[in-house]
């Protein structure tokens, strides 16, 4: 969520509960990799 990515620092937003279903899954999927460098939270 932008307020979040806003509020934190970027491996925090990274973490933030959109991402998590995706990690917890056996890591970040090409579809959820693709979503963070859209949104510019890259590692």
């Amino acid at each position: 969520p932008p307020e979040l990515r806003e509020a934190l620092p970027p491996s925090q937003a990274a973490d933030a509960p959109v991402f998590k279903p995706t990690r917890r899954a056996g890591g970040l999927s090409p579809e959820a990799a693709e979503i963070e460098r859209h949104l510019g939270v890259g590692r």
